[in-house]
């Protein structure tokens, strides 16, 4: 019974979340962006490496986040150093057999090659500009998402970045 009750209020959190997504600003993340808008919305871009995925509880117990560690192998935009790690927070996960699963979350998985658009949070960890929009599997040379090559994906990626170097230098 009590465990009915705790799926049920995750369930609730998930649907006023939810809600709340799509009445705020954050509709502008679910709805289809271009990858040079999200880009923009970035204040770093990185390719990365899955190293660890950790899903706990929030504070107050009543909802499910999960913590994806990257260690950063190349830079196209922003502070972040090449060979650090860092972690970035999305919600949903799994917790003492309890699942929530949150729609256009970007998914993970340890070992997996990524790109990233990330943006900083209140925390000391990043979260992925766009949710799923902002988060490419790279396999063997590939950007899964896109269907392109990598090196096109970082091609558009410079030139996305390059014109707002371009722009913030009033050029």
């Amino acid at each position: 019974m009590r465990r009915r009750l705790m799926i049920q209020r995750l369930l609730l959190t998930a649907l006023l979340l939810s809600a709340t997504c799509l009445a705020g600003p954050a509709w502008a993340a679910l709805a289809e962006v271009s990858t040079a808008e999200l880009i923009h919305r970035s204040s770093d871009v990185v390719r990365a490496e899955v190293l660890s995925i950790e899903s706990a509880w929030n504070e107050p117990k009543d909802f499910i986040l999960t913590t994806v560690t990257l260690r950063v192998t190349e830079v196209y935009k922003g502070t972040v150093e090449a060979s650090s790690t860092v972690d970035v927070i999305v919600p949903g996960g799994e917790v003492d057999g309890i699942g929530l699963g949150v729609e256009h979350a970007p998914q993970f998985e340890i070992g997996q090659n990524v790109i990233v658009l990330l943006r900083p949070t209140d925390e000391p960890v990043f979260a992925v500009v766009g949710w799923e929009m902002g988060k490419f599997t790279v396999h063997e040379d590939h950007v899964v998402e896109k269907g392109v090559s990598l090196e096109e994906f970082r091609t558009e990626i410079r030139r996305v970045v390059d014109e707002e170097t371009d722009a913030e230098r009033g050029e």
